[in-house]
């Protein structure tokens, strides 16, 4: 529990507060913008969702709410179709885990470790979710 209170709330405060801090001066694009060649063009989510998958990992079971908060809607089939939803919910499951994730895989394995993970982690995540929407598509599915 000592770990866990010295190494993983630091990472979630300085993480919403970095949050807050770039939407408050709204910094979001500069950061964001050169990230959405994933999320639109891989991907095909609004472009918006890059917020959303980027922040999941501040905490991975809030990725639908902020989503939500990003939309300013909980009816989330009125700005995206069925077929993005799911897209969206493989890509923030697959993805890199949380920070309480990588804080205990520092602690277990060290940073490069865990560096390393996390970049494969990001990187299958998002090649799997293209991958089946792109199967899905193949097969006449998703409208």
């Amino acid at each position: 529990m000592r770990e866990f209170v010295y190494v993983v709330i630091p990472l979630l405060i300085i993480g919403g507060a970095s949050y807050g801090l770039l939407k408050w001066f709204g910094l979001e694009g500069v950061l964001f913008d050169p990230l959405r060649f994933i999320t639109v063009g891989w991907l095909r989510l609004p472009r918006e969702a890059i917020t959303p998958l980027v922040y999941g990992f501040l905490q991975k079971d809030l990725t639908p709410a902020m989503l939500s908060s990003v939309f300013g809607t909980t009816h989330l089939l009125s700005v995206m179709t069925p077929l993005q939803l799911f897209t969206f919910g493989m890509a923030s499951t697959f993805q890199v885990p949380c920070v309480v994730a990588f804080g205990v895989t520092v602690k277990e394995l060290g940073w490069r470790w865990a560096v390393m993970l996390t970049v494969a982690a990001l990187v299958a995540g998002i090649v799997i979710s293209g991958l089946a929407l792109r199967t899905i598509l193949l097969c006449g599915g998703g409208g």
